[in-house]
């Protein structure tokens, strides 16, 4: 469907889902003689997600689940023509649909540094640098990612970057993806010069002199850095990179990705997943940028309909602030002097925001007029609350309660927000990755987690008491049983740890819902489709330390087996 709907398509999305709820209906009170079954699933734990309990057997017709039930009860409807599968035990879930994540493509001849931890030494960095350079011609750029301790040290940029990466394009990007240092031949590459512009809600630092030192921040990153690296990669590569994320994603039982490109439009992405011959369903949403003079409301509003039915497009994503390790905008100088402090930017309760209240009712405004879900990256409290002042303005509960508005990650979320939270009708679409932050940097970690404690922020347990709905995705490793093991324990503030059910929940159910399609999947129901995982382990069981383990051994997507790990036979 197109990014813009007018009263038209948008009464035509309604329809649609009106019937697509008949036609389950229909599917529930189907006679036995009327199944006819392609696959059988059997002698397993079937989690529905819905009110079906104690499930062992699960039957496929097409690409719509037929029936659900008992062995002997559904093993019955086998034809001739029918494949069983004894599942042994194994765990049946409905597909994991991964509510946030950020695909990604790259040159082959691409180096990619490897470090030990998230938050490396230079020393460690420039190991491997030397090893990069050391292949010559072979490479095309060096990629490498950094955290705290090369971010806060002003002693790394463009300069040292040179003295020894002097000939290859070289970038060190944070790990959140929220800043980065480039040599020299990475700015050039790259078409970044002393004339380029800072984007509104982004900056290219300079020195004294008003030369580039290479250091990169938020939307010069998201704006420029990540589009003109995509722009450089050639589409055999960027096909080649996609394919490797994809085939990655369904060997976890991952059935959906809402991607949110921020290295290439909508179009372009659309034409590439064509071209990978996605194997499963991918909602792009549009990531728009800023430019010197504002934002970019104009491209891609309408976008065609791919010609793949697994491909759809909805939505509009803003970054509304930063990341705690960077302050935002704040000034790499002054981390030694502002990191920990309760009024620092530093922290959850604190984190600068990067556009004012009228910029954001202009963006809130522009998705009324526009009928698209909007949806906000949102790490700390002042940028909650900014966007909830915002909302208020541009109409408040009466007008935002149906829209689904979502707040991208929400670890500033504190108890006196939830209430308005609630009344807006906002999802929480959370990473469970951000509830680790101490295991990212020791030192700074710390202090950050403390601050969520102490703040009662990065809320699972309320939000979900509340009424709220919670959904997970990665932003990050695909793996989406580190995200539900992370969940389960909340390691920055245990009170606000939910079950594994809940988080399984979150991982289908709701991140269907999030994207408005709850009446077609997220539950293992009669009538919905074929989307499942049969999983290596049963993630509601086992020890926590088990569950990074986990992987799919069959994922099924639209009623097709898209992943077979050779460990069901059938009968």
């Amino acid at each position: 469907m197109a990014l813009k709907l007018s009263n038209k398509h948008f009464r035509n999305f309604i329809f649609t889902g009106l019937m697509t709820m008949a036609f389950i209906a229909i599917c529930n009170n189907a006679k036995a003689d009327e199944i006819t079954p392609d696959i059988i699933l059997f002698n397993g734990k079937i989690f529905t997600g819905d009110e079906v309990k104690n499930a062992t057997a699960i039957a496929i017709s097409g690409n719509i689940i037929s029936a659900v039930g008992l062995d002997n009860d559904i093993k019955k409807f086998a034809s001739s023509n029918t494949k069983s599968y004894d599942l042994k035990g194994h765990l049946v879930i409905p597909g994991i649909n991964d509510a946030h994540v950020h695909l990604s493509v790259w040159p082959k001849s691409t180096y990619f540094l490897e470090t030990p931890t998230f938050d490396p030494s230079w020393e460690e960095v420039a190991k491997e640098i030397n090893k990069a350079t050391a292949l010559k011609d072979k490479v095309s750029f060096i990629f490498g990612t950094m955290g705290p301790k090369i971010f806060y040290d002003t002693n790394i940029n463009r300069q040292s970057l040179d003295k020894i990466a002097p000939n290859h394009p070289l970038i060190i990007l944070m790990f959140d993806g929220h800043s980065a240092i480039l040599n020299s031949a990475a700015l050039a590459k790259l078409g970044f010069d002393e004339k380029t512009p800072d984007p509104i809600g982004g900056k290219f630092e300079r020195d004294a002199n008003g030369k580039l030192n290479g250091i990169l921040r938020e939307y010069a990153v998201t704006s420029e850095l990540n589009t003109h690296f995509a722009a450089v990669t050639s589409e055999d590569d960027s096909v080649r990179a996609l394919k490797i994320q994809l085939n990655q994603a369904i060997s976890f039982g991952i059935t959906t990705i809402q991607d949110m490109p921020s290295d290439m439009s909508v179009t372009r992405s659309i034409e590439l997943l064509e071209k990978s011959q996605t194997p499963i369903r991918v909602r792009v949403t549009r990531m728009n940028h800023t430019t010197k003079d504002g934002f970019d409301l104009n491209t891609d509003q309408v976008t065609p309909s791919s010609k793949n039915p697994l491909i759809r497009t909805n939505g509009t994503k803003w970054i509304i602030d930063g990341v705690v390790f960077e302050g935002s905008l704040t000034p790499r100088e002054d981390a030694k002097t502002l990191f920990g402090k309760d009024d620092g930017p530093y922290t959850v309760t604190n984190l600068p925001i990067l556009f004012n209240s009228k910029q954001i009712e202009k963006l809130l405004q522009d998705s009324l007029e526009n009928n698209y879900q909007i949806q906000f990256h949102i790490f700390g409290r002042p940028g909650a609350i900014a966007v909830l002042d915002a909302m208020d303005k541009t109409g408040g509960p009466k007008i935002w309660a149906g829209r689904r508005v979502r707040f991208e990650h929400g670890d500033g979320i504190t108890p006196d927000l939830l209430d308005r939270i609630k009344a807006n009708g906002i999802i929480v679409s959370q990473q469970a990755t951000h509830l680790d932050i101490s295991e990212v940097s020791a030192e700074k970690g710390a202090i950050i987690a403390k601050n969520i404690q102490d703040s009662k922020a990065q809320p699972l347990k309320s939000l979900i008491d509340k009424g709220i709905p919670v959904v997970l995705g990665s932003d990050g490793p695909l793996n989406p049983y580190i995200g539900i093991l992370l969940a389960s324990v909340h390691p920055d503030n245990p009170e606000e740890a939910i079950s594994r059910e809940q988080a399984l929940l979150a991982y289908t159910k709701q991140s269907a819902f999030a994207e408005y399609q709850e009446a077609v999947k997220g539950t293992l129901s009669v009538g919905k489709l074929a989307d499942l995982a049969v999983l290596s382990d049963d993630i509601l069981t086992i020890a926590p330390p088990e569950l990074p383990k986990v992987s799919s051994v069959l994922t099924i997507i639209d009623g097709k087996i898209v992943y077979d790990a050779k460990k069901l036979s059938e009968n």
